[in-house]
């Protein structure tokens, strides 16, 4: 939304903070999902789709009716990326779900039923979203991921008076486009509005968690505080 102007700021946000947002864009990763009577599937999490003349085309299947997931849900979904997505997301539901069953039947034969349900996000099309996940461009560097996140406003430089905080999988370093990078930096800037508006900016041992947590997540797969927690769960 800030790169569309959804949100107007005044006065307008630092060219420093406009330039590191203009570094990414939304990726698009479209899952389409699909209820049918029965099962006719093979009993597996992945298929993959090789068509013979379009590269890309309906690649990807996954079934939600295997244990560990949604046994009995009778749930089959493709995944598009991309061009694709974006093909798809344009069309009417009748349109996508005519060419999802043409696949399907190329996979599993003329005889299989058409679903009881057929239901798909078209989040690049949604004004609230714009996309599915962010991604940084190439050649961002750590001070433009930063900048990113970095709170501004106040009366003055200091971090205790800022008033202005940016949050969201996009400024997590190591888990931009995943749930879990918006959780945290989520949780992360709601723990500093909290200090600031019912303690005065006093840091409590809750946000002081938060904020390390963050950091060693950062870390990298070998970093002091992952190992720590490997081998509290070993």
């Amino acid at each position: 939304m800030l790169q569309h102007d959804d949100v107007k700021f005044d006065p307008p946000l630092p060219e420093w903070k406009q330039e590191a947002y203009a570094q990414g864009h939304m990726s698009t990763y479209t899952k389409i999902f699909a209820r049918f009577p029965h099962k006719f599937w093979n009993s597996t999490q992945f298929t993959v789709y090789s068509d013979p003349d379009e590269r890309g085309y309906w690649p990807v299947w996954q079934s939600l009716d295997e244990e560990g997931f949604a046994p009995g849900s009778r749930v089959y979904f493709a995944t598009l990326t991309s061009d694709q997505a974006f093909r798809a997301e344009k069309k009417i539901d009748a349109e996508v779900q005519a060419e999802f069953m043409s696949v399907l039947r190329h996979m599993y034969g003329p005889d299989i039923p058409d679903p009881i349900e057929f239901k798909f996000p078209r989040w690049t099309l949604d004004p609230l979203f714009r996309g599915s996940f962010s991604a940084w461009g190439a050649g961002v560097t750590r001070k433009q991921q930063d900048d990113m996140r970095e709170a501004i406003g106040g009366s003055s430089n200091s971090d205790l008076e800022k008033r202005l905080f940016f949050a969201g999988e996009h400024t997590s370093r190591n888990w931009f486009g995943y749930l879990q990078g918006a959780y945290w930096e989520g949780r992360m800037a709601a723990h500093n509005l909290a200090d600031c508006l019912l303690r005065e900016c006093v840091e409590q041992p809750s946000t002081a968690f938060v904020k390390r947590w963050a950091m060693e997540s950062q870390e990298g797969k070998d970093g002091p505080g992952l190992q720590r927690r490997r081998r509290m769960w070993a």
